[in-house]
C-alpha cells in the first residue's frame, strides 16, 4: 500500500500508514535501529519520495549500504540547453616582449637637408641626404638599457542568456554578460611612468616618472555589465520573410597589447638616447648622445580611464525571392567611446585655436620641458584613453544555394568610419597613420578610419559541371569537375596630404620619422585625377594667412616655394594646412581568383575515399593594383611639400602595390 498524499511522503505501514509531513522535512532526524530492520531501504524510500516531490538529495554512503540503491543520472533536454546558455570564463594573461629598437643605433630621418632640394641633383631628397651624409638624427640604444617587460592580468567573465518565444513567429534572444579584469601589472615590479602632463614648468622634477604597481591607478572594468537583446520576426508567418535586429554593448578592456609594446621601448625598460646632430663615418664614440634619465624616451599613460565600450546595433530584412534565391537588405552601426589612442610622442610644443587654424609659437616650449630631453628631445609615448569612432553601413546580400550542380553569393557593402584614432598600441599602426598626431586637440584628429574602405563587392560562383551519367572510362575522366571563382572589388584606402616629409615645419619639437602637418586643398579643385601620377599637385597649396597675420608667423617660411604667396597673404609655417586627416582615397581595388577541381573516387580501397586534384589561380588577370600614397612604403609620397616648400619629387607618385601579381597553385587532396 502507497497511499498518494501531495502534503506527505508515504513512509511504510504499520497498523497504520506513516507519513513525513513535507513542510517538516526540513528538520533534524535520525533512523536507527539494529541490523536487517530496514534502514537502508527507509533511506531509499525517503530519497525517492523527496525526489519525485523536485528536491534534490544528497545521501553520505560511508558503509556502502546505499549503492545498491543508486542509479546513473540522465541528461535531461530541459537541463542541456539550460545548461547551454550559462558560461563562464577565466584567462591568466602572461605578455612578455623584449624590444631592442636598432641596439646599433639608427640614423634617420633622411629628407629635406640642406643641399638636398627636388631641384638639386637628386629627385628624392632622402637618397640625396643619405649619400651626403646629412641626417637629421642619431637614435641609439645605451650599452645594456634593454629589459623585457612581463605584464601580468587576470580576466574573469560570464553570462546568461535565453530565448523568449513572445509568439509563434517573433522570437526575443536575451542575454547578459559581465566581463572584469585585474589591473595589468609588471611581474617584476619595474614600471615607470609619467602619470601627469599638467602644469609641468612648475618646477624642474615635475611630470618626471615614478614607479607604479600598475599602468593604471583606477580599473574602468569593474562595472562591466553588458546587456544583449536580439529578435527575429516573421510577418507572414510562411517562413518566407524574415525581419531581424540586435543591439549589444561590448566592453574593450585594457589588455597588455596596448601597454607592452610602446613601454618596452621606453624607460626603463629600454634606454633611448638621440644626437640630433650626428653624421656616420667618423670612427669615433658620439659623446653628444645623452643617456640621462631626464633625457631618455619616457613613458606617459592616463591614469584614470573610462569604461570603453562599443555599442553596436543592426536591422536587416531576409526574403526567399524563389526557391533556392535569398536577399538580404540590412544596416549595420557601431559607436565607440574612451577607446586607447596611442603616438609615438606626446612631448610637442602646443599650438592655439586661431581664425585661420590651428598656430604653433615661434620657438616655443614642449608640454614637459624637463624630461626625455624637452623639446625636440627623445620623446614621451603616450597613451591616452579618450578615442572614440563610428560605423554605419548598408548591405546587400543575394544568394543562391546549391542546386543543379550551381551556387553562389553576391553581396555589396556602402560603409563609413570616422574616428580620433586608430591607432591603440603605436602612432604607425598603419602605413598611412599619422604615428605623432596632435593628441591634446580632437578636432585635429577627427577623420576617416585608417582602414576606411567605403564600397566593398564579392562575388563567388561554384559549378559542379555536369558528366556522362554511365560508367566507364569517360564518366572517369569527365564527370567530377567543379569550376569556382571568387571577385573582389573595393574603394581605396585614405591617405593625408601632408607638408615637410621627414622635418618639423611647424616647429612642434616631436620626435618620429614624418611630418603630422596637413597640407592645403585649393577650393574648387579636384586632387586626384587619376594614373600613376594619381594627384593633381596643383590643387594643393602651403598653409598660408593674412598678411595681418604675419608677425605669428616663421620669418622667411617655406623659401622654396614654387609660387609667391596669394596676393594679400603671406606663407606661414607654422600654421597648419586645411586638408585634414585621411581627406583623400587613393585607387581602388579589383582581383579575381579562379579554380578548377578534379574529384576521383576511389572505391577499391574505401567507398568514402576520394582524391581531389586542385588548380587555383589567385588575381588571375594580373590586375595590378596600386596602393594610396602613404608614409612608409612609398617614401613618403603622401608629402606634397617639403620643409623648404618645395613640391616633393615623388608627390602623388603610387609606387607600389597592395596585392601580389599572378599567383598559380596545384595541390592534391585527399578526402574520406
Amino acid at each position: 500500500m502507497n497511499p498518494d498524499r501531495d502534503d506527505a511522503i508515504f513512509v511504510g505501514k504499520g497498523t497504520n500508514p506513516a507519513f513525513l509531513m513535507l513542510p517538516l522535512a526540513n528538520r533534524h532526524g535520525l533512523v536507527a535501529g539494529a541490523t536487517g530492520t530496514g534502514k537502508t531501504v527507509t533511506l531509499q524510500v525517503l530519497a525517492e519520495g523527496l525526489s519525485r516531490e523536485g528536491v534534490c538529495v544528497f545521501a553520505a554512503d560511508v558503509k556502502g549500504d546505499l549503492s545498491g540503491i543508486a542509479a546513473a543520472g540522465e541528461a535531461k533536454d530541459s537541463f542541456s540547453s539550460r545548461a547551454r546558455e550559462l558560461g563562464f570564463a577565466y584567462e591568466a594573461m602572461r605578455y612578455n616582449i623584449l624590444e631592442q629598437l636598432t641596439p646599433n643605433g639608427r640614423m634617420n630621418n633622411y629628407g629635406g637637408s640642406a643641399g638636398c632640394t627636388a631641384t638639386a641633383n637628386f629627385a628624392d631628397q632622402g637618397i640625396c641626404a643619405f649619400l651626403t651624409n646629412s641626417p637629421h638624427q642619431l637614435n641609439a640604444l645605451a650599452p645594456g638599457g634593454s629589459h623585457e617587460v612581463a605584464i601580468r592580468e587576470q580576466l574573469f567573465a560570464g553570462y546568461v542568456q535565453d530565448d523568449w518565444r513572445f509568439r509563434s513567429n517573433l522570437t526575443f534572444n536575451l542575454g547578459l554578460r559581465y566581463e572584469f579584469t585585474t589591473k595589468p601589472n609588471d611581474a617584476n615590479n619595474r614600471i615607470q611612468e609619467i602619470t601627469t602632463l599638467s602644469n609641468c614648468s612648475a618646477s624642474p622634477t615635475a611630470c618626471g616618472p615614478v614607479a607604479v604597481k600598475s599602468f593604471i591607478a583606477t580599473n574602468p572594468t569593474t562595472r562591466n555589465f553588458q546587456p544583449r537583446v536580439g529578435f527575429s520576426y516573421d510577418p507572414f508567418k510562411n517562413g518566407k520573410t524574415a525581419v531581424r535586429g540586435a543591439f549589444g554593448i561590448f566592453d574593450v578592456l585594457p589588455l597588455p597589447y596596448e601597454f607592452g609594446l610602446n613601454t618596452a621601448a621606453t624607460f626603463p625598460f629600454q634606454i633611448i638616447g638621440k644626437d640630433p646632430n650626428a653624421t656616420l663615418g667618423t670612427g669615433a664614440p658620439d659623446p653628444n648622445v645623452n643617456f640621462n634619465p631626464n633625457a631618455v624616451r619616457n613613458r606617459y599613460v592616463q591614469q584614470n580611464p573610462k569604461r570603453a565600450l562599443v555599442t553596436n546595433w543592426n536591422l536587416n530584412i531576409q526574403r526567399e525571392l524563389a526557391p533556392g534565391w535569398t536577399l538580404l537588405a540590412g544596416y549595420v552601426g557601431s559607436r565607440s567611446v574612451h577607446l586607447s589612442a596611442a603616438a609615438d610622442d606626446i612631448n610637442l610644443v602646443q599650438p592655439s585655436g586661431t581664425p585661420n587654424g590651428l598656430l604653433w609659437p615661434i620657438n616655443g616650449t614642449a608640454v614637459d620641458p624637463n624630461w626625455a630631453g624637452g623639446t625636440g628631445g627623445s620623446g614621451i609615448r603616450p597613451v591616452l584613453f579618450d578615442g572614440a569612432s563610428s560605423y554605419h553601413a548598408a548591405q546587400l546580400e543575394l544568394r543562391k544555394a546549391l542546386s543543379n550542380g550551381i551556387q553562389g553569393q553576391l553581396s555589396y557593402t556602402f560603409g563609413k568610419c570616422r574616428d580620433t584614432s586608430s591607432a591603440p598600441v603605436t602612432g604607425d599602426t598603419f602605413s598611412n597613420s599619422i604615428a605623432v598626431p596632435v593628441l591634446f586637440f580632437k578636432s585635429y584628429r577627427v577623420g576617416a578610419c585608417d582602414f576606411d574602405v567605403r564600397q566593398a563587392l564579392a562575388a563567388t560562383f561554384i559549378w559542379n559541371l555536369p558528366g556522362p551519367k554511365a560508367s566507364g572510362p569517360m564518366s572517369y575522366l569527365l564527370g567530377g569537375w567543379q569550376l569556382g571563382t571568387i571577385v573582389h572589388a573595393t574603394t581605396g584606402s585614405p591617405f593625408t596630404p601632408t607638408v615637410g616629409s621627414g622635418d618639423d615645419p611647424l616647429g612642434t619639437g616631436f620626435n618620429g620619422d614624418f611630418s603630422m602637418d596637413y597640407a592645403s586643398l585649393v577650393k574648387g579643385c579636384n586632387p586626384i585625377h587619376g594614373g600613376k601620377n594619381y594627384l593633381n599637385l596643383n590643387c594643393f597649396a602651403l598653409p598660408s594667412a593674412p598678411i595681418s597675420f604675419a608677425s605669428q608667423c616663421i620669418p622667411n617660411s617655406f623659401p622654396g616655394a614654387p609660387q609667391a604667396a596669394p596676393q594679400g597673404a603671406v606663407y606661414c609655417a607654422n600654421l597648419l594646412g586645411n586638408a585634414g586627416r585621411n581627406s583623400l582615397y587613393g585607387p581602388g581595388s579589383a582581383t579575381v581568383d579562379f579554380s578548377i577541381f578534379k574529384n576521383f573516387k576511389v572505391p577499391r580501397i574505401s567507398e568514402a575515399l576520394s582524391v581531389q586534384f586542385r588548380a587555383e589561380a589567385f588575381n588571375i588577370l594580373n590586375h595590378t593594383n596600386f596602393s594610396a600614397p602613404n608614409f612608409i612604403s612609398d617614401g613618403n609620397n603622401n608629402s606634397i611639400f617639403d620643409a623648404s616648400g618645395a613640391q616633393g619629387g615623388n608627390a602623388g607618385v603610387l609606387a607600389s602595390t597592395s596585392t601580389t601579381s599572378r599567383q598559380l597553385q596545384f595541390g592534391v587532396k585527399l578526402l574520406w
